[in-house]
């Protein structure tokens, strides 16, 4: 009986115990397992974050739309080539001005022939020959109508050197003569005599260098002489302060002061905060019809044009998304 439970319990006792040996391999097994999938799992991860990086440092920024004109989009890649041209023209980097040439250029393109402007390739052939045709050592040499052999190997190097197509600069040359031209049409279009005020004024640093200026006049002081102490504005304005006639358009800022129909001849007015800076002035003959300077003919076509570029813009440009961060990226590029 006893040798009975003794081998009972010995029975018993055998299929409860567990095998060592087979739990062991299991939990290897289990834990290789999982060490697999947790270094697929990290892999993966690794080759999402390099995939994202590239993404969003290298691929995506040249691709990215800084601009809808018309139903034309705009990506910032296609702005690299004009911040490179204007770039090597003005001696400056002015990132954000590529964007506003390609803009302007663009404009012309889809509105100029309705304006009766259009750059056929010849005239942008003659650019460029008369740009990259003339010899450096020979400046005063006639101006060629045709890019030489020579003019070709320069006209080559040059487009090497800044790294643009020859496509990409065409393209941003005939802009440029379009600009021209529509510069010269607008100019043409104004009358030969017009309604005209004569001026003079007095261009100061700051407001209390204006207000000086009004107390010197109103003390008796001459305009002259107070214009020849105070007047920074020498572009215009000879040294006694005396503008010329002026037509409405001009300055469009100062029409409603000089136009005004209450304004009596020889009124000192300001000091007023204008884009040239604190401003006094005076009305001294006029309003008049008087011949149009060629000085006034182009200041009044040049406000007029920037009018009309700012209607298109408007109609045409609904969206300019360009960011510090895409100015950053074409510096870099440049």
């Amino acid at each position: 009986m006893r040798q009975r439970r003794r081998a009972e319990r010995s029975l018993s006792t055998g299929r409860a115990r567990p095998q060592p040996g087979l739990t062991r391999r299991d939990t290897e097994n289990r834990q290789r397992r999982l060490l697999v999938v947790g270094v697929g799992v990290a892999a993966l991860a690794f080759v999402l974050i390099l995939g994202f990086g590239w993404f969003f440092s290298s691929f995506q920024p040249p691709r990215r739309v800084v601009a809808v004109i018309g139903e034309e989009t705009v990506q910032l890649r296609e702005l690299l080539p004009y911040a490179r041209l204007d770039a090597a023209v003005t001696l400056t980097v002015q990132p954000q001005n590529a964007l506003y040439n390609y803009i302007r250029h663009a404009l012309f393109e889809q509105r100029g022939p309705s304006m009766g402007v259009t750059v056929p390739r010849e005239e942008v052939d003659a650019a460029i020959a008369q740009t990259f045709g003339l010899p450096a050592s020979d400046p005063d040499a006639p101006l060629p109508a045709v890019l030489g052999e020579e003019g070709r190997e320069r006209f080559g190097d040059f487009l090497e050197r800044l790294d643009v197509t020859e496509a990409d600069y065409r393209s941003w040359a005939k802009g440029q003569l379009a600009h021209v031209a529509l510069q010269n049409m607008f100019e043409t279009r104004q009358q030969a005599e017009q309604e005209q005020v004569n001026v003079e004024w007095i261009v100061a640093e700051n407001s209390a260098l204006g207000q000086e200026a009004i107390e010197r006049i109103q003390g008796d002081e001459r305009f002259a002489d107070v214009a020849a102490d105070l007047n920074t504005e020498l572009f215009i304005a000879d040294e006694s302060g005396v503008v010329g006639w002026v037509p409405r358009g001009a300055f469009g800022e100062l029409d409603n002061t000089i136009f005004a129909e209450d304004l009596e001849v020889g009124t000192v007015v300001g000091p007023l905060n204008t884009t040239l800076g604190f401003m006094v002035l005076r009305v001294t003959e006029g309003p008049s019809v008087q011949p149009l300077t060629d000085e006034m003919r182009s200041l009044i076509a040049n406000a007029a044009f920037q009018l009309w570029l700012e209607g298109l813009a408007d109609e045409l440009v609904p969206e300019l998304t360009m960011s510090t961060d895409d100015t950053n990226w074409l510096v870099n590029h440049l």
